[in-house]
């Protein structure tokens, strides 16, 4: 696992920071560390690809990362998320196929959670689950107004393209 005391530390500050790990008692904290491992992504490295099978729960130790998404062929990117996000829960958790690639923008550090461990963790913790849903939903929601955004520029672009060759 191979994990310093100073990322330790920083694990317990951010992991207590993340929305829907809130509800984890300090004990609980320790085990969830306990079960970190760290990975670096080099740049341009696809740290998630769209339509694949949630692996792990990743939180962005350092580096950046960007989310793409490809609707019609285009890829659009809808997030940059650095130090101290996180990524993949929705996946992992809803047991859908990825909605995005993940793509390191230049060397990034994540401490990535066992998918096994955190559905167990899910699972052994009701007020966990209930928290973690809610949650969820609103992500998800959050992402479906981003590609409905998305997609109304893309119409836009689409209009202005058909009226610039109207007028030509």
């Amino acid at each position: 696992m191979n994990i310093t005391e100073i990322e330790s530390k920083w694990l317990s500050d951010s992991i207590g920071k993340i929305e829907f790990l809130s509800v984890l008692t300090p004990s609980q904290i320790i085990q969830l560390i306990n079960q970190v491992s760290p990975r670096v992504f080099q740049g341009n490295e696809k740290v998630i690809q769209e339509g694949e099978k949630g692996k792990a729960f990743f939180l962005i130790f350092n580096g950046m990362v960007s989310v793409w998404i490809n609707r019609n062929g285009k890829q659009s990117k809808i997030a940059t998320l650095k130090n101290g996000q996180y990524f993949g829960e929705i996946s992992l958790l809803s047991g859908i196929p990825t909605t995005a690639d993940v793509v390191a923008n230049v060397s990034t550090k994540v401490f990535f959670l066992d998918p096994e461990y955190f559905l167990s963790m899910v699972k052994g913790n009701e007020k966990l689950a209930k928290h973690i849903m809610g949650v969820m939903e609103k992500r998800l929601a959050e992402r479906e107004k981003e590609i409905t955004e998305l997609m109304k520029c893309d119409q836009r672009e689409i209009n202005e393209a058909i009226k610039q060759f109207l007028t030509n």
